[in-house]
């Protein structure tokens, strides 16, 4: 196996992750790194269902937090990326509810 440009993405560790609330929980699981890898999260949009405070955290440690307005959306975009090592879970509060759409990519650890 060819060693991979470290210059540019490499379309295969592209990843969009999806996942709706309203969750009970303040910290509730949305995603897991799996093992060896590295999560490079650079962009976030929630479509809320309703007004809502709305929060990512990583190990316990808020990231992340947006605001939406009478239902309506948000998206921030990191430039530099928030990593989340292997093993760690990206966690979310949404208690009023709505759609979350993580843009990153997957690297090797």
């Amino acid at each position: 196996m060819a060693k991979k440009d470290k210059c540019c993405v490499d379309p295969d560790d592209v990843r969009v992750i999806t996942c709706e609330g309203p969750w009970l929980s303040q910290q509730t699981p949305i995603y897991a790194v799996p093992a060896g890898k590295l999560f490079v999260l650079t962009a976030w949009t929630v479509h809320a269902w309703s007004v809502g405070d709305i929060s990512l955290y990583r190990g316990g440690a808020l990231v992340a937090f947006m605001r939406t307005v009478g239902g309506g959306s948000g998206h921030q975009v990191y430039p530099d990326g928030i990593v989340f090592a292997a093993g760690q879970t990206i966690a979310g509060n949404m208690v009023n509810g709505g759609l979350h759409l993580l843009y990153g990519r997957e690297i090797d650890a």
